[in-house]
């Protein structure tokens, strides 16, 4: 073997070990004795780009795709914005929450990364295996048993990732993926974990990653139903999916019933725009919307709606918009969220079947719940990471 041939080698295994401690350790970086959720995980991330582009320059990487044009608009214009914005701390690096510019040119080196690794379905299965830590530990504590304590959480579902939500956006990212291999597979592993993935997300009570997972269920099954082999692991899933929801709905006097029954009113008050739609995200929606005329081009600055002084009904400022292109819109402008729409527009209409599918159906369950939400650094760079694979698939790279 010459010696070109064995860096060669060891770049491939750093950059597949730096992709497989993202999917299977980063997102248990977490100190809940002391509320840490972002820097811990934003100090990694960090580290892990700065890595990564190292190992880029020695590969002396050439990239030619189109994707590069819309995300280089996308992070160009963001900068802008960020060099515009009030409070440059925040603009660069983020407020607590850790979701400042830097952030995504951190996920964007990891997108390249990604695109430029292979061994993606090994890194899909431990991805599943930390997926599936993370829901046994939101069931436990559905059950009143906290493995990770954190006092001001008392009575939620979170696991590591500090919020039902984002526990929610984390799940609804990989569960897509684990029924897809679950019915395009013989033997019991890959039920289980969704099965597990499944009963996380519903324990997460997070109805805008139920609806999600609910839409890209419904097209894994049209997908798939053809195949006879694959019809009749559709039945198995579902029957285990109908066992879960049974068991769970009934437990601690029907919580999950209960959340699930309350979705017909927010539809109502949704339909008539009624503040208190979506847990008041209507009212959030309504006041970023009054501030586009003044912050149009370039918005407020990256991770800055808490500086529009937005008051919930209980007295409380919201920093986030609840609704990823809304977010996108106030902080960095009109023309970085047309960038970024035709960046994931890439994704979302140049699917493919067979491996391409299954990075369809997770981009496409993180984007429906991000219309409810809005990125975590708990999940955007495994998000980012998803896109490299799609990226590198659509471009026929061997796997």
């Amino acid at each position: 073997m010459t010696r070109f041939s064995s860096r060669r080698m060891g770049l491939e295994d750093i950059k597949y070990s730096m992709l497989l401690f993202m999917f299977s350790v980063y997102p248990f970086l977490a100190n809940p004795a002391i509320q840490d959720y972002f820097e811990m995980r934003f100090f990694h991330l960090a580290v892990f780009s700065a890595l990564a582009l190292y190992v880029l320059f020695k590969e002396q990487v050439k990239i030619r795709h189109p994707l590069l044009i819309p995300l280089a608009a996308f992070l160009g214009f963001s900068l802008i914005a960020t060099l515009l914005a009030a409070d440059p701390k925040v603009a660069w690096t983020g407020s607590y929450r850790c979701t400042g510019y830097m952030t995504y040119v951190f996920c964007a080196v990891l997108f390249v990364l990604a695109y430029q690794t292979g061994r993606r379905e090994k890194l899909l299965n431990g991805m599943f295996l930390a997926g599936v830590i993370v829901s046994t530990l939101a069931v436990l504590q559905f059950y009143g048993i906290n493995l990770v304590p954190d006092s001001d959480l008392d009575g939620l579902v979170y696991s590591t990732m500090g919020n039902p939500n984002w526990l929610g956006a984390y799940l609804v990212l990989i569960l897509p993926a684990a029924v897809i291999v679950s019915i395009r597979s013989s033997g019991w592993r890959s039920p289980a974990a969704a099965a597990t993935l499944y009963a996380g997300l519903l324990v997460s009570n997070t109805r805008g990653a139920w609806i999600a997972f609910l839409v890209v269920f419904s097209w894994i099954l049209v997908r798939h139903f053809h195949d006879p082999f694959q019809r009749k692991r559709i039945y198995i899933i579902m029957m285990i999916f109908l066992a879960i929801t049974a068991l769970l709905a009934f437990s601690k006097d029907g919580v999950l019933l209960s959340r699930a029954y309350s979705m017909k009113a927010e539809i109502n008050d949704a339909v008539t725009l009624s503040n208190q739609a979506g847990s008041f995200r209507m009212l959030i929606w309504k006041e970023v919307l009054k501030l586009i005329p003044q912050h149009w081009a370039f918005g407020l600055g990256p991770d800055h709606l808490m500086y529009a002084n937005i008051r919930m009904p209980n007295g409380m400022v919201q920093t986030k918009s609840h609704n990823f292109i809304l977010e996108i819109l106030i902080t960095t402008g009109v023309f970085s969220l047309i960038a970024y729409l035709r960046f994931l527009g890439y994704f979302l209409m140049n699917w493919q079947s067979g491996e391409g599918f299954i990075y369809f159906a997770m981009i496409l369950g993180y984007v429906l719940q991000g219309l409810f939400l809005h990125d975590v650094i708990m999940v955007v760079p495994l998000f980012w990471i998803i896109l490299g694979f799609a990226a590198s698939h659509l471009h026929s790279r061997p796997l």
